[in-house]
């Protein structure tokens, strides 16, 4: 399942990056920002469903 979720993020990722959906500024961090809050909220669902 972690497989799938893996796959899908890579998938949404790269295509935002090659045809993002509006201009937004430049922000040197940002896939730093946006990869460390995907991991917390993939930690999180994970976490919940094994509870």
């Amino acid at each position: 399942m972690l497989a799938v979720i893996f796959g899908v993020f890579i998938f949404c990722f790269l295509l935002e990056r090659l045809n993002p959906g509006w201009k937004l500024p430049s922000v040197p961090t940002w896939t730093i920002r946006v990869l460390a809050i995907n991991f917390v909220q993939l930690i999180i669902v994970v976490l919940a469903g094994y509870t």
